[in-house]
């Protein structure tokens, strides 16, 4: 008799786990929605500062060479110097005026991690080097 209730209670409770247990469709919503690691979040930080103060360097710092555009009105900026040529092109005072006034989203991006200033106007794409996330791709998917 004792076997039989030990065995019922090892059903029922085998049961209820796989009741409680949660569906596939559960775990890939968590997975959508993942937060955006911290690390990430201060790249993107250190780039906004940078480039509202106008400092080339200090974006340099943030960004991983080559720069890769996603279109076709800027091309892919090899160093530094590249960089500093095209500045003033690609922190233009619009997207600078989007960026201080905060129109920007971040989310998941392919690859690594985005941050889109007022819906598409410009992407700027962090990806993940040694354990540090860097500006690795810009570009307009507007154009």
């Amino acid at each position: 008799m004792k076997l039989n209730i030990n065995l019922i209670f090892l059903i029922l409770l085998n049961s209820c786990m796989a009741y409680s247990s949660p569906k596939l469709e559960t775990l890939s919503t968590e997975l959508k929605s993942e937060k955006i690691p911290s690390e990430m979040m201060l790249a993107w930080k250190s780039l906004r500062i940078a480039i509202l103060a106008d400092d080339v360097e200090a974006v340099a710092k943030v960004v991983h060479f080559p720069l890769r555009s996603l279109d076709y009105s800027f091309n892919e900026l090899e160093s530094f110097f590249e960089l500093k040529k095209q500045f003033a092109k690609v922190f233009e005072p619009q997207l600078l005026k989007i960026i201080r006034n905060g129109e920007f989203s971040l989310a998941k991006g392919d690859p690594g991690y985005e941050v889109d200033c007022a819906e598409g106007y410009m992407i700027f794409g962090f990806e993940e080097y040694e354990g540090k996330y860097w500006l690795s791709y810009f570009g307009s998917i507007n154009e």
